[in-house]
């Protein structure tokens, strides 16, 4: 009889499904539910365990800025140029004075952070936006304005026309959250998986705080059919049993009996013939 060994035999496999180019807008009032369809994707009419299952989920903020008016400085910077002016000059007026300063608005742009949770049976996770923190001064050019005709004390005290050159700008101070965030390589837990290869389909919700877009989510998937029995090199071994016992007792004592019959023939036919023996004949006597 022959045995054969069993060893199980798998087959793994892998791949991916991934939604995109979604553009859903998520807030805290207005959840988000989807779901991953790996129908055409897993093994169909085979057991088979999935080993693991990862899912990255990529968001943005949608950038709503609030902006408030901050505060206006104007501030004298001391610098002071003299020169022959840019106007007609009459009288005892010997040239032209700028007094400069600097003017600053400012305008304040916030926005709060946003909070992404994503729950997956119940695996639970959180993606959030990034703080930013920006100040950019805008130009916005110089205004003059007339000032007088009137001593300067800087000259002399030569009288001179004064005018008063502000540089204007604006400051634009961001301080919030925004841009692109994710929840990424994110492993389920095994319900999860086992419930993912049960019923081929992958749900999920998303919630939170504030309000995103989601733009694309991706899952992986890795596992393996189930093995079948494959023989290898089969090997013999003895049942149980009168018939072949009886059978293989038999067979040995008639070799047995075969190999003496044949080691029997073989010494007599080797053996050198035998010399008669001799026998002592009675002499005769004779009388006289």
């Amino acid at each position: 009889m022959l045995l054969w060994s069993q060893a199980a035999h798998a087959e793994r496999f892998s791949g991916k499904v991934k939604l995109d180019r979604l553009d859903i807008l998520v807030s805290d009032s207005a959840p988000y539910r989807g779901h991953f369809d790996l129908s055409s994707e897993l093994p169909s009419q085979q057991d088979f365990t999935l080993t693991n299952v990862r899912i990255t989920f990529n968001f943005k903020d949608d950038k709503e800025w609030t902006i408030r008016s901050g505060e206006h400085i104007r501030q004298d910077t001391g610098r002071v140029e003299r020169h022959k002016g840019q106007y007609p000059l009459s009288g005892m007026v010997t040239g032209q004075t700028d007094h400069y300063e600097k003017a600053v608005s400012t305008e304040v742009h916030s926005n709060p952070g946003e909070v992404a949770k994503l729950t997956i049976g119940r695996n639970i996770y959180y993606g959030t936006t990034s703080r930013r923190r920006q100040v950019t001064q805008i130009p916005q050019g110089q205004t003059t304005l007339l000032l007088g005709t009137y001593a300067d004390t800087g000259d002399g005290g030569r009288l001179r026309q004064h005018y008063k050159i502000t540089d204007r700008s604006l400051e634009q101070r961001l301080d919030g959250y925004d841009g692109y965030f994710t929840i990424q390589n994110k492993i389920l837990d095994v319900t999860s998986a086992q419930d993912l290869a049960h019923r081929k389909r992958l749900d999920f919700e998303l919630s939170g705080e504030g309000d995103y877009i989601l733009l694309e989510a991706t899952v992986w998937y890795e596992g393996q059919v189930s093995g079948e029995l494959i023989p290898e090199t089969p090997s013999v071994f003895f049942a149980k049993g009168p018939g072949l016992y009886g059978a293989l007792a038999g067979g040995l004592v008639l070799g047995s009996f075969v190999w003496r019959r044949r080691g029997q023939g073989d010494d007599k036919a080797a053996g050198p013939p035998r010399r008669p023996r001799k026998t002592t004949k009675p002499q005769k006597q004779f009388s006289h």
